[in-house]
């Protein structure tokens, strides 16, 4: 009798261990804005959580977006099939500054096993943030590399053919490398 009772209690122990096993989990979750800089995100931007399931699900996963820890204004759309899902929202006026933040739950496989909610990941690859606050410059200086100093400066003022005119300023955040266009200011250029 004991050994039948220590067989049933291996094989519940089995069919308790198998039942857990049958959950979905999420094996990769990302997030990405479609900005240039994809960890940032600006009103009108679309951010994306692209999840990969180890399992087809049966029914697509529920997201809740947050930024800065308030639900975001825009609606979340999940499309997606099998093991590959996305969740979606465009960036508002009305969602905070700060970090995007998720919640991914509901989401069944065919045999009507919900997984775990899955949280936002703490890899910094992982994460975007909202910035709605455009750069800002310092004055722009200009100089140039003609060793002729105009009498009323030390540094280069005036630029002939072949000289080259450096703008220098600073910005309040890291930018993308700029375009920078001049003009001629006066009706001729200057004989140095």
């Amino acid at each position: 009798m004991r050994g039948s009772t220590a067989a049933l209690l291996l094989a519940l122990a089995g069919l308790i261990g198998d039942a857990d096993a049958a959950k979905p989990a999420l094996t990769t979750v990302t997030a990405a804005s479609n900005a240039d800089t994809t960890t940032l995100a600006k009103v009108g931007s679309i951010v994306t959580v692209t999840i990969v399931s180890d399992q087809n699900l049966a029914e697509g996963p529920a997201c809740a977006f947050k930024s800065k820890n308030e639900a975001v204004a825009g609606d979340v759309t999940v499309a997606g099939s099998n093991k590959a899902w996305t969740c979606k929202y465009t960036v508002a006026a009305a969602d905070q500054e700060g970090a995007v933040t998720y919640e991914i739950t509901a989401f069944k496989n065919a045999d009507d096993e919900e997984g775990d909610a899955v949280t936002e990941p703490t890899a910094a690859a992982k994460k975007v943030d909202v910035d709605k606050t455009p750069p800002t410059k310092s004055a722009l200086t200009a100089t140039s590399n003609n060793q002729a100093a105009d009498s009323d400066n030390a540094a280069p003022q005036l630029a002939t053919t072949g000289n080259t005119v450096s703008v220098k300023f600073t910005v309040s955040e890291e930018i993308q490398t700029p375009t920078c266009t001049g003009t001629k200011t006066g009706s001729k250029a200057n004989a140095n």
